[in-house]
């Protein structure tokens, strides 16, 4: 394997003049306001398929890492580049197609929301978007796992169980469509974009009203209009006036059988950090100074769940606290980083699963042992197979080192 050799943005700006880079100036920062890129970094906004084949050639080629950032609506800070990388954002690539009965076909750059929306213009929804706001593009979604808003997980399942197909653009430049019976496709969710830079998804539609059957509009094609009047670039801002109150969420995944002693685990952890932790907006699990403290989310079963989500093949929940948390200063951050690492902690001694992809675990997390040998080794392959000189987003899961011999035992007890 090619050692990556870190490029100064002239360099860059030299390699990739004719692709449209662009040298940005202004810090940017992550939803959580925990991480942060300072200095000038840059920047291409792909529009074609063949622009983001070209750059992937050429940076294959000069092992130029490559970060992909859509809306940024995460908490880790994994979408943030680091010095010598290409940022990649996803935003001109927003179109859609009625090409298939029963789905639409929509670029990974656009909210889901406003594919949401753009479908109930023709008479038809969406059986599981998110909830929350305007945050998520389709890519990111994907690349996080996908729940549904209230009870829509509860009656379609995850994101995953309604998408037909997914196409990307791989390490290698090659362009692949990957249906839900190929093997590879439960991996995509939750992939934190290691197997390459998401193209489009074919999703599945529903009825906008029960009981109606709007007519297909086979052939109907165009731009995914934005709608949403809030700014998920305002994820990519600095906290106003150094520091900002965020919503925190602290999720663990579990089955049906461990959802007592979870929840009583969580209330023990919410407790113990009563200055950091203060419960909002929670409909379910223990009364806590007068109200449930937490959420639930029941995620039912059909066909499969992602390895990298929630391996086991069966229904499970979503449950946690909500809490808003003081970010932006480093003796802020800290305290914070200090609340996250005992929620790690909890869960690895509960056994739980949790939701690294979309809160702020990864960067605490070793994930050779979180996922254990098996989940990790099957990955690593993945991505060798689909990114061999791991380009994309580097140092998320996988350093370039051969980490498949590293003998871990797993810490989940499922």
């Amino acid at each position: 394997m090619k050692e990556l050799i870190p490029a100064d943005n002239r360099a860059l700006e030299e390699l990739f003049s004719d692709l449209g880079i662009e040298i940005v100036s202004e810090p940017l920062f992550d939803y959580g306001k925990l991480y942060s890129r300072e200095d000038p970094y840059p920047v291409i906004f792909p529009s074609t398929p063949e622009q983001m084949q070209a750059i992937v050639g050429r940076a294959r080629k000069h092992q130029i890492p490559l970060r992909v950032r859509a809306s940024g609506h995460t908490f880790n800070g994994v979408s943030l580049p680091q010095k010598g990388e290409l940022l990649l954002r996803p935003d001109r690539f927003d179109g859609f197609r009625f090409s298939e009965e029963g789905t639409v076909t929509a670029s990974c750059g656009a909210l889901v929301w406003d594919v949401r929306d753009l479908v109930r213009d023709y008479g038809f929804d969406l059986p599981v978007y998110n909830g929350g706001w305007a945050g998520p593009t389709l890519g990111g979604y994907i690349s996080a796992g996908g729940f549904g808003k209230g009870g829509l997980s509860h009656d379609y399942g995850g994101l995953w169980e309604n998408v037909r197909e997914i196409t990307l653009i791989d390490g290698e430049g090659s362009l692949r469509t990957i249906a839900r019976q190929d093997r590879e496709f439960p991996w995509i969710f939750g992939s934190y974009g290691q197997l390459g830079f998401l193209m489009e998804a074919k999703l599945k539609l529903i009825p906008k009203e029960k009981g109606e059957t709007p007519p297909y509009p086979l052939g109907a094609s165009g731009k995914i209009v934005k709608r949403q009047t809030d700014d998920p670039k305002e994820n990519d801002r600095p906290p106003q006036n150094g520091k900002q109150n965020r919503l925190f969420w602290f999720s663990l995944l579990v089955s049906q059988k461990e959802l007592m002693k979870a929840w009583i685990d969580l209330y023990k952890f919410v407790k113990a950090h009563p200055h950091e932790i203060i419960p909002e907006g929670g409909w379910a699990g223990p009364v806590f100074k007068g109200a449930p403290m937490g959420y639930y989310y029941f995620i039912r079963f059909f066909q499969f769940n992602p390895p990298l989500v929630y391996p086991q093949a069966e229904p499970f929940l979503v449950i946690g606290v909500m809490s808003r948390m003081c970010t932006g200063d480093r003796a802020s951050n800290q305290r914070t980083l200090q609340v996250e690492k005992a929620f790690i902690d909890l869960a690895k001694k509960g056994g739980y699963n949790l939701y690294p992809q979309a809160e702020n675990f990864g960067k605490n997390q070793d994930f050779c042992r979180y996922y254990g040998e098996e989940i990790y080794n099957a990955f690593l392959q993945l991505k060798r197979q689909f990114d061999p000189d791991m380009i994309f987003n580097p140092g998320v899961v996988f350093d370039r080192v051969a980490c498949a011999q590293r003998n871990r035992p797993s810490v989940r007890n499922n």
